[in-house]
């Protein structure tokens, strides 16, 4: 039961986040902090004695973001609070695979976008390859 709540609760705020992000490039507070906050009733309800682990894996995966956006650029501060709940949400070492699987079609989307527009694009949503990156992991379920 709980797997499919946190299944149900992830893809449907990933959807709202994907489309905000898409269409404004931010991605609001004021969906992410109730995101999280869902999850943790969630982790309380079922399983509560994983949630100290789960915000040590959130916190270091927002750290390294937070690193690369502040050493590289090209990250928004909403990328980093995003990949900290979803990291929340799918463990330390799901994560990391969730963040690969969506730096690989974020490149494969700017690989193909070059091509056919033959012009650099400059600004690019993170949140979409991130959310279907972590969607991809839980589908994926106990063999990552």
């Amino acid at each position: 039961m709980e797997v499919w709540t946190r299944l149900v609760v992830v893809a449907a705020f990933c959807t709202l986040i994907s489309m905000a992000d898409i269409k404004t490039l931010l991605i609001p507070d004021r969906m992410l902090y109730p995101f999280w906050l869902l999850l943790v009733v969630i982790d309380i309800r079922w399983s509560y004695y994983a949630v100290p682990s789960r915000m040590a894996g959130a916190l270091a995966m927002s750290l390294a973001f937070l690193a690369v956006r502040q050493f590289y650029g090209g990250l928004g501060l909403g990328d980093v609070k995003l990949a900290f709940v979803l990291t929340y949400a799918v463990g330390f070492f799901s994560g990391i695979v969730a963040v690969f699987s969506a730096s690989v079609l974020g490149l494969a989307y700017l690989a193909v976008a070059r091509i056919a527009e033959k012009k650099r694009m400059e600004k690019v949503p993170f949140a979409p390859f991130l959310s279907i990156g972590t969607l991809l992991v839980m589908a994926a379920g106990g063999f990552v």
